[in-house]
């Protein structure tokens, strides 16, 4: 929308503010820049988002610049219509926003394909904050040994939750001496092959507990076959 208001009334932005166009055109140099680098090395992307999350205030220039034309002409009958379709998309951002809490940072767009795949596309929980939540929700013995591994998690950070929600009799080995794996769909590289993979398609099983928002596992403890 911006693009078509910047084309169609150029002048309105210029008398708005000065220097706009070399301000637009910088902004559009510094977006760019990152993407350009990303391409351009043979190197995988580690952590996917957090590395580009000092752009978001520039992307939001952008829209906001927009909407601010928009406000500016709410006499029109065009701007009024699209401030209206606007704020139906504002409406299902807000329901995605609580929605998916406390994971606010997870990207979960309910726009982003088909539920079933959207977890091969990003690596969601690196933070591993939903395992609290999950160690909440299982129900192992407490008085059963209880064998782990973990892909995506450090064990430390997994022994630190089982222990909170009560559970002591607990080691941590290998995934092939283990019964059980703690998993978020952290991404998986071969030093010989850099194609990405993830924890949830490396270790195959059925999921015992779980914690998803939007119809997308975050974390899961899956019983390893």
């Amino acid at each position: 929308m911006f693009i078509i208001f910047f084309i169609r009334s150029k002048n309105f932005f210029t008398k708005k503010f000065k220097y706009f166009s070399s301000k637009i055109y910088f902004l559009i140099i510094i977006l760019l820049y990152p993407d350009i680098i990303a391409l351009a090395i043979p190197y995988p992307i580690y952590d996917g988002l957090r590395l580009f999350l000092w752009t978001v205030p520039y992307f939001c220039i952008i829209p906001a610049l927009a909407i601010y034309y928009l406000i500016e002409n709410f006499k029109n009958k065009k701007s009024k219509i699209t401030l209206l379709a606007l704020s139906c998309f504002i409406c299902f951002y807000i329901y995605n926003f609580f929605s998916i809490t406390p994971y606010q940072y997870t990207y979960l767009n309910n726009l982003n394909g088909e539920t079933k795949y959207r977890y091969k596309k990003f690596e969601n929980d690196y933070w591993t904050s939903s395992l609290n939540e999950l160690f909440k929700i299982s129900s192992f013995s407490k008085n059963k040994n209880l064998k782990f591994s973990t892909c995506g998690v450090p064990p430390v950070i997994a022994k630190k939750y089982l222990n909170k929600n009560g559970y002591f009799n607990i080691d941590f080995l290998l995934p092939e001496d283990s019964e059980f794996i703690v998993m978020t769909n952290r991404a998986i590289y071969n030093k010989n092959d850099l194609s990405l993979n993830n924890c949830f398609d490396k270790y195959l099983g059925n999921d015992i507990f779980k914690v998803e928002r939007n119809g997308l596992p975050i974390s899961l403890i899956r019983k390893i076959n």
